[in-house]
């Protein structure tokens, strides 16, 4: 069985990713302070800010595929620790694309749609980021450091996701679903577009790049729908039936956010759909999947 390397397997992402693949492979997952039991995953802490010991790390695994999904992600975060986010996001990642090189392995980088500055929206894998945060700063230069140090890779531009995890890392539906069983109001956003992304479907993506060292370069994967969140959040309460008045519009502009954001970052996924043969999950189809789920469960 082929071995798997899944960096922040107690992420939301990582996590999803770990649950997919276990079953198809033998899945080594990293944490660094949230430790998840992922039976039969063998998870272990890591530091990677212990840029040395990455090489001997990966080395002692030698995996088939290098999946890269952690990273210090809050942008607020960042934008005042601007060494730890270098360290983490940028200078970690060229370590692994370094060894990912010497070993031969493919890597796949998973990158953010927050590298683009949001002046147009709906951006194709042509046009050039301009990053607003730290963050986004330090995620573009880690898509370089790949692109400049790893052999087979793949730098996946994900859009902004939403699922179910772990309950530790929680995406912004787990959390807009639990407000909304407060009887709590949802100030979301009117004035910042994104195109959501179904777990599910960044999973399958990167499930169908494992392996195929010829699929190498750029994907940008979002969702099919361009939407504010207070949008997402009136198909929420629609398809999960709470009333659109726990709804509260509030403005990108007037948000009091340490870290710039863009406003329109949605992404154009035509050529992940095409070369992987992908339908992609309207908000409306992937919320009905999550709330049958969960009535499934509660039988």
């Amino acid at each position: 069985m082929d071995t798997i390397l899944i960096t922040g397997v107690s992420g939301f992402l990582g996590w999803n990713l770990a649950q997919r693949l276990k079953s198809d492979y033998r899945v080594y997952g990293t944490y660094f302070d949230h430790p998840v039991d992922l039976d039969p995953v063998e998870t272990l802490a890591f530091d990677f800010s212990n840029l040395d010991k990455i090489k001997k790390f990966c080395v002692a695994i030698h995996p088939k595929a290098i999946i890269h999904t952690a990273a210090l992600s809050d942008a607020d975060y960042c934008e005042i620790h601007h060494k730890e986010a270098l360290t983490l996001n940028t200078l970690a990642t060229r370590e692994l694309g370094r060894v990912a090189s010497h070993l031969g392995i493919q890597m796949i980088y998973v990158s953010t749609d927050l590298v683009f500055g949001g002046e147009t929206g709906m951006y194709s894998e042509a046009d050039s980021p301009a990053p607003l945060s730290y963050y986004a700063k330090t995620k573009r230069l880690g898509e370089l450091e790949i692109s400049n140090y790893c052999n087979y890779y793949v730098t996946l531009r994900l859009s902004l996701l939403y699922g179910r995890g772990n309950g530790q890392n929680q995406s912004f539906f787990e959390r807009m679903e639990k407000q909304a069983f407060r009887n709590s109001q949802l100030n979301l956003f009117v004035d910042q577009f994104r195109t959501p992304l179904f777990v599910e479907d960044a999973v399958l993506a990167v499930e169908r790049l494992i392996g195929d060292k010829s699929l190498k370069g750029l994907f940008h994967l979002g969702g099919p729908d361009r939407l504010s969140r207070f949008q997402f959040g009136q198909v929420f309460c629609r398809v999960f039936n709470f009333p659109q008045t726990l709804l509260a519009p509030s403005r990108l502009d007037e948000s009091k956010l340490l870290a710039p954001r863009p406003k329109d970052c949605s992404l154009r996924s035509d050529k992940a759909v095409k070369v992987l043969k992908m339908q992609l999950t309207s908000v409306e189809k992937g919320l009905e999947l999550l709330r049958s789920n969960q009535e499934r469960i509660r039988r």
